[in-house]
């Protein structure tokens, strides 16, 4: 991976190309917090091959993924019993009564202080957080709890269009939201493939980008 900074160019050794997920991530699943949270989008395609997009636990990660109305209340100990319900185990978080939302910030608020890195986890964890954040702001100012309880597919694109029709909406605020579509992925799969390309883009831009969503207001 090459990246460019005021220093000049720096090439680093590519990491999370080949199944990322079992070969790291799951063994740090329950010490890394940035692991951790790359991991609900793999847990939650898992349950979605086995089990559906209507079972509790595939809903209950949508809720990670997606400003939901139960996203607050999450605790880590629901993210472990999901995890040990699909791979075995007795494993828990240090803090398990912590809002899993919380981690979320924390670790974005982590990936803005520590610089720029090649590692796949923190761009997913910006990801992550930004479309999170920028769907928070959208259920703010649209304010009808009925009209975003009924979104269930395809949720910042279409809350994206009824923000647009909001009298006070920010066209600045706009732009910002349609580039959070389109750098971070709707859906993150179990395949590489689908990785490719937040792989092939700098984290400086998520980190710019997660950065101007915690600016709107």
């Amino acid at each position: 991976m090459a990246s460019k900074g005021n220093s000049g160019l720096q090439l680093a050794r590519a990491s999370g190309i080949q199944n990322v997920f079992v070969n790291d991530w799951k063994k740090e699943f329950f010490k890394d917090p940035m692991k951790r949270i790359a991991s609900i989008p793999f847990m939650r395609n898992l349950i979605e091959y086995t089990k559906g997009d209507t079972d509790p636990d595939y809903l209950l990660l949508t809720s990670l993924l997606h400003c939901k109305a139960d996203t607050a209340s999450i605790t880590e100990a629901d993210l472990d019993k999901i995890y040990n319900g699909l791979f075995g185990g007795t494993g828990a978080w240090k803090s398990p009564g912590d809002k899993v939302v919380d981690t979320i910030q924390a670790q974005a608020a982590a990936c803005i202080k520590g610089g720029g890195t090649h590692k796949l986890e923190s761009k997913i964890v910006l990801s992550l957080a930004a479309r999170f954040a920028v769907e928070s702001f959208m259920v703010k100012k649209i304010n009808d709890p009925a009209k975003v309880g009924a979104i269930n597919t395809l949720q910042t694109t279409k809350l994206l269009s009824l923000y647009q029709g909001c009298r006070d909406r920010d066209d600045k605020a706009v732009q910002v939201v349609k580039r959070v579509v389109l750098m971070t992925p709707e859906n993150i799969h179990l395949n590489s493939f689908m990785y490719e390309p937040i792989l092939d883009m700098s984290d400086d831009h998520l980190r710019a980008l997660y950065q101007d969503v915690c600016n709107l207001s």
